[in-house]
């Protein structure tokens, strides 16, 4: 009796987020700050979380929307890249950039789908009057005005006349950059000699670092620290020998669109070959004789798939023929080319090639 007593004169109970208490009969409701409070922060978490849950979704589709852009980017790149390798191949130079004569023929290590066909060649070394000759012609029609000139082959270091090139190569272009391609094999045991004339010619030595364990690379560059000797490394770190294969594919019945190919060739206009007075727009059609006799086929190479340097009378003739296509560019397969292919020895097989 004594609780409903004081019940009813005084009470305090709990409704939602008020509280009621009653004095005396009268009622008097006050909100319950603490519960309020409680609610609130209820309120928020769902809130908070509901913008987490959108947020969640808008982070899903930013990284949707930046992968497309950084996809279309990398394409638009890619074209651009294209398309300028077009036009670089198909604009007659306002002079000649560069070209490469092979020295040997045959190589001593022989790479899997060389596209310069060394290990198919027999033992064919360059004659050096045929050289001077060449070299003498293309100093006329140049002025020696060209950037750089690739000795190379094959393996140029197998020459048993190698030195006799360098001042016939220098006397005829005593400003260009001339570059001594090798496979490095050899170099270690190069006399001093070699070394000497190297300085004297300026010449730079180009290595391609193949997966090999028997180079001794760091007497090599003492050998070109001593000498001030430039040496640069083709395509790879020096530190990382990592060298590739490659399968250029030749269709040996010409049914390939001559022209399309020539717009998509990376070497069309480029590697620009000096072969017994003739120029090529790249390395195929002038060594294609190695894989036409190894293998018994007949890819023929035609007048018009070189410009002769003895008989053009400027280097104007040159540059225009050199960007254009010409006959042979239907005999490779520029699309079926491939890349990155684990570097290996030649087994001579003609799939390496087709």
């Amino acid at each position: 009796m004594k609780k409903n007593l004081l019940k009813t004169i005084f009470s305090v109970e709990n409704e939602n987020l008020h509280k009621v208490t009653t004095i005396l009969g009268v009622k008097f409701k006050v909100k319950n700050k603490y519960k309020e409070l409680l609610c609130k922060i209820d309120k928020q978490e769902k809130r908070i979380k509901s913008q987490e849950k959108k947020l969640c979704t808008y982070q899903k589709e930013f990284s949707k929307q930046k992968q497309c852009l950084e996809d279309t980017n990398a394409h638009i790149k890619e074209k651009y890249k294209q398309l300028y390798g077009i036009i670089k191949r198909t604009t007659a130079w306002a002079r000649l950039n560069n070209f490469e004569v092979h020295l040997v023929e045959h190589c001593n290590l022989n790479c899997q789908g060389c596209n310069h066909y060394s290990p198919l060649a027999e033992k064919e070394f360059m004659d050096i009057d045929v050289f001077k000759r060449d070299f003498a012609r293309m100093a006329e029609l140049t002025g020696g005005d060209v950037k750089f000139i690739n000795l190379l082959g094959g393996e140029p270091l197998l020459h048993n006349q190698l030195l006799d090139f360098f001042p016939i190569a220098r006397q005829y272009f005593p400003n260009p950059t001339l570059n001594l391609v090798t496979n490095g094999i050899l170099l270690p045991s190069q006399s001093e000699e070699f070394w000497e004339a190297c300085k004297k010619y300026k010449i730079t030595i180009c290595v391609t670092k193949y997966p090999l364990k028997n180079i001794n690379w760091d007497k090599i560059e003492e050998k070109v620290a001593y000498y001030n000797i430039p040496i640069v490394y083709w395509g790879v770190n020096k530190n990382e020998p990592i060298k590739y294969s490659w399968l250029f594919p030749m269709d040996v019945d010409g049914n390939q669109d001559a022209t399309t190919n020539f717009l998509d060739c990376r070497d069309a206009n480029k590697c620009i070959f000096l072969r017994d007075g003739k120029l090529f727009t790249c390395v195929e059609p002038p060594n294609i004789h190695h894989f036409n006799k190894y293998f018994g086929t007949d890819i023929k190479v035609t007048e018009k798939d070189y410009i002769d340097i003895y008989k053009v009378n400027d280097i104007k003739e040159i540059l225009d023929f050199l960007a254009k296509p010409i006959p042979f560019c239907k005999y490779c397969n520029v699309k079926a080319r491939k890349y990155h292919i684990p570097w290996d020895r030649s087994k001579k097989d003609i799939s390496e090639w087709t």
